[in-house]
């Protein structure tokens, strides 16, 4: 098979979850071209997938360094370092796929991200912003933006963007939990009740849900449940 259809066949079973297949020709096409960068990223990106950061991180790599343009290499990187706990260096490649695409409403979610983990939430919360600006109401960035509004003590503001995660996407049981979290810090423990167990409705092995459900009822004078 051609190095294009093989890979073409490839990208098809890695999009509908055969990844043993998918993994099997993108080997196949590095045995034939072994600097094919498309397939080099690829491979790295089920390498992420599958919990091997390092070796995704060394592929990769080796895609950038056939082609250092592509901005979906420099995120993907981002998302294999920041999940090796690699915060730093995780910012750095979502602002190199940032400064090859301005308009890469992922690479700022990720890069809120990374901000985030590196306790940054001012700087989070604007590259959040900024990729609502590119992609408005999408439910897990309005979610974390939420998340790190509430870091910086901005209560209101944070179950504002709480509820709109919500509203985007009802089922979305974090977003319940998130915003029980800001109700309780408000004080309004019924309300946190009533978000926590919504959340348990969606997802009944939601440890935090479980946990800060608890922590509310012990603060409503409600210890025996």
């Amino acid at each position: 098979m051609l190095v294009p259809q093989a890979f073409a066949t490839a990208i098809q079973h890695h999009k509908s979850g055969r990844l043993s297949q998918a993994a099997d020709l993108y080997r196949q096409i590095l045995q034939q071209d072994p600097n094919h960068v498309d397939t080099l990223h690829m491979l790295g990106v089920l390498a992420h997938q599958t919990g091997r950061q390092d070796q995704a991180i060394e592929l990769i790599g080796r895609a950038i360094a056939g082609n250092s343009q592509v901005p979906s290499f420099h995120n993907n990187l981002g998302n294999a370092l920041l999940a090796a706990g690699s915060w730093e260096a995780a910012e750095s490649s979502y602002r190199r796929a940032i400064e090859r695409k301005r308009d890469y409403p992922e690479a700022y979610f990720n890069l809120g991200n990374a901000l985030r983990h590196q306790g940054k939430p001012v700087e989070a919360a604007a590259s959040y912003q900024h990729s609502l600006t590119l992609r408005p109401n999408h439910p897990e960035t309005c979610l974390n933006l939420s998340i790190a509004l509430q870091a910086q003590g901005k209560l209101q503001e944070a179950a504002l963007a709480c509820q709109r995660a919500i509203g985007a996407k009802p089922g979305l049981a974090t977003a319940h939990c998130n915003l029980g979290n800001i109700l309780a810090a408000q004080g309004q423990l019924d309300g946190a009740l009533a978000a926590y167990s919504r959340a348990l409705e969606l997802k009944p092995d939601l440890i935090e849900a479980h946990y800060n459900q608890g922590l509310t009822l012990l603060n409503s004078g409600r210890a025996e449940e």
